[in-house]
């Protein structure tokens, strides 16, 4: 076995080097960060993402970030941007570079959001063992260009058929390599062994076997996303491995899909990826469904039942009418709650500001976050956590009136978007709301009753405004506006509501309250 990658640029393999020594001084490391600019600019955008920024202020300089992240981090990303450095397009041949480093991210940031359910796995090493799992592939290209083909190949068939095929045809497999990879990098064993035996988790040390089990699992999620595969299939199976290894519902599982498109999108950001754009969870029901007519039934033998007899013509008819209406209720409704979705929550705030521009009444947009919501979770399990989610959608629901939107703006945040609705009558409307969650009544899992909360924040826009503006930035602010009064709301106490300031109508104005 052959197959191998340049080292690392030496900057980054003297950030590795040094950070085997927990003791490391901090000036050490800053200082080896310097020595690549590139890096050093990665990491300043990593650190001042909320995960680490939290409400502390921007950091500007590598010192302070390297004393934020901590070593583990520094040398977690230093492995990342080593991986990508190593290797250009050019020496690939035709392999898709950009479609690999793509797949990575989905793996890796899959692999960093289920870190949160598997006890003892470290949500930064996820993330990184995510990212590097297939690095193996690059070193069997590099070492032969021609095999690009056949690895492209072999792209939908199951991993385990993929490493034996590549033993068969190379005389190695991306996991084989990896391994070897990982020792010539003087990787530590938490990233090296799952990297080389995810596939094959019992042959792991007994301490690492979770972390393997981990990655296995987020290739299977990441693919969900990835391009040129069945994705309807791939979303079952990710619903299957789900459901039976961490207990999963379908609902859970397709939450998760829906947004960790969102995440990549965000990821590749901050560390300097191109992604395209990432199928959101309606996408790949959509294809599924296509994939399923296409497969089940051509053109010519809709043609030829058509013409059989009106009444089969009629249930066609009345089917594909199902079909339709069920994808377009998926669309815009949230799977668990039964509320509105995001999407139509901001569809629906567009067409309300249009309005108040032209008209000059007002519109007032609603956020509420359920207090310490991660409690219910961590005591009774996520089962509860999805009843208690049920509760609070049906008392929002039940504490507005038909015009008005409740919807379900991502995890445990909620928003109402009020058309016609003045600063005080929004209060009034969010107060109405808070009480009536307040008297939601459950009984937890293990007997005891279990009280729910939550904290609202309020924003309004009024008009006329006959001059240029842009709606989307508009809608943006007053959501903002909202959300930054609800954080208020948290940090003087919670199950309260707080009014935030007018929500003025420049773009630039928004704009520069943003940044």
């Amino acid at each position: 076995m052959t197959a191998t990658l340049p080292s690392p640029p030496r900057a980054l393999a003297a950030i590795l080097d040094a950070a085997k020594n927990p003791d490391v001084p901090f000036e050490t490391m800053s200082k080896a960060v310097q020595a690549d600019p590139s890096f050093a600019a990665t990491l300043i955008r990593v650190v001042n993402t909320p995960r680490y920024q939290g409400r502390r202020g921007r950091i500007t300089n590598v010192r302070m970030a390297t004393m934020r992240l901590g070593i583990r981090t520094l040398r977690n990303l230093a492995v990342c941007h080593a991986a990508q450095s190593v290797v250009s397009a050019k020496q690939l041949g035709d392999f898709d570079l950009q479609t690999f480093w793509e797949g990575s991210l989905q793996r890796a940031v899959a692999a960093e959001i289920l870190a949160a359910e598997i006890p003892e796995t470290d949500a930064s090493e996820a993330f990184t063992t995510g990212l590097l799992l297939e690095l193996g592939v690059l070193a069997l290209i590099l070492e032969d260009p021609s095999r690009a083909t056949q690895i492209a190949a072999w792209v939908d068939r199951p991993w385990l058929e993929t490493l034996e095929a590549e033993r068969n045809a190379f005389g190695a497999s991306r996991a084989d390599v990896a391994r070897g990879l990982a020792d010539e990098w003087n990787l530590p064993s938490e990233l090296g062994i799952p990297m080389a035996l995810a596939h094959a988790p019992d042959r792991a040390p007994q301490a690492l076997q979770a972390r393997c089990r981990l990655v296995a699992l987020a290739r299977t999620v990441g693919r969900v996303l990835a391009k040129n595969i069945d994705r309807g299939q791939a979303l079952q199976t990710a619903r299957d491995q789900l459901a039976s290894q961490l207990n999963f519902t379908t609902e859970r599982t397709d939450e998760l899909i829906d947004t960790l498109g969102e995440k990549v999108a965000a990821s590749a950001q901050v560390m300097g990826f191109r992604v395209g754009k990432q199928p959101t969870l309606d996408d790949i029901l959509q294809e599924a469904n296509r994939s399923l007519v296409d497969m089940n039934l051509s053109y010519e033998d809709l043609v030829s039942k058509l013409e059989q007899t009106l009444a089969e013509k009629q249930k066609l008819a009345e089917e594909l009418d199902k079909r339709n209406q069920e994808l377009e209720r998926l669309s815009r409704t949230d799977v668990l709650t039964q509320l509105p979705n995001r999407r139509v929550l901001f569809t629906e705030a567009n067409k309300e500001v249009l309005r108040t521009a032209r008209d000059g009444s007002p519109v007032a947009m609603v956020v509420g976050d359920i207090d310490f919501f991660k409690q219910f979770n961590d005591r009774h399990g996520h089962v509860f956590g999805d009843v208690v989610l049920k509760a609070v959608a049906n008392a929002l629901a039940q504490s507005v009136r038909a015009v008005d939107t409740a919807a379900r703006a991502g995890g445990e945040e909620f928003a109402l978007l009020l058309p016609n609705t003045a600063l005080p009558q929004a209060q009034v409307v969010a107060d109405r709301a808070r009480k009536a969650i307040e008297a939601i009544s459950l009984t937890a899992p293990d007997g005891s009753p279990s009280k729910v909360t939550m904290s609202f924040g309020v924003a309004v826009v009024q008009g006329p405004y006959r001059k240029a503006h842009d709606v989307d930035a508009v809608v943006t602010r007053l959501y903002q506006t909202a959300d930054e009064a609800l954080y208020e709301a948290k940090e003087s106490g919670r199950n309260r509501v707080i009014a935030g300031p007018s929500v003025g109508w420049q773009a630039e104005e928004a704009a520069r309250r943003a940044g």
